[in-house]
């Protein structure tokens, strides 16, 4: 009887579908908290700018939803982005956020 797997698939897809929603949702967070105007996101950024491109490049090949891959480029985009001389970051920052973008390009080919 086919009805079980059907029930099984939705329970399925109502988990996942909650599960999107919530990395999608945690990286527009990270993303705003990032572009956002305060010195003092430039300064929380340098300190945790290695962890948060390991993160959101180990969530790119893992990812099955379009919206949040599309989030979790844009939210590199915004990190590299407050790294850059326009947003006073330092200059180690700024070598550090050039030196990732061979590998945020690598992560996007896969």
């Amino acid at each position: 009887d086919g009805s079980d797997d059907e029930s099984d698939d939705d329970q399925y897809s109502d988990d996942e579908d909650a599960s999107w929603k919530v990395r999608r949702a945690a990286v527009k967070l990270l993303s705003a908290a990032v572009a956002g105007p305060s010195p003092s996101s430039a300064a929380v950024l340098e300190s945790h700018f290695e962890r948060v491109k390991r993160t959101l490049l180990s969530r790119l090949p893992r990812e099955r939803e379009e919206t949040v891959k599309m989030d979790v480029y844009a939210c590199l985009e915004d990190v590299v982005g407050a790294c850059g001389p326009r947003r006073a970051a330092s200059a180690s920052l700024a070598a550090t956020a050039t030196e990732a973008a061979p590998t945020i390009v690598r992560a996007s080919t896969k």
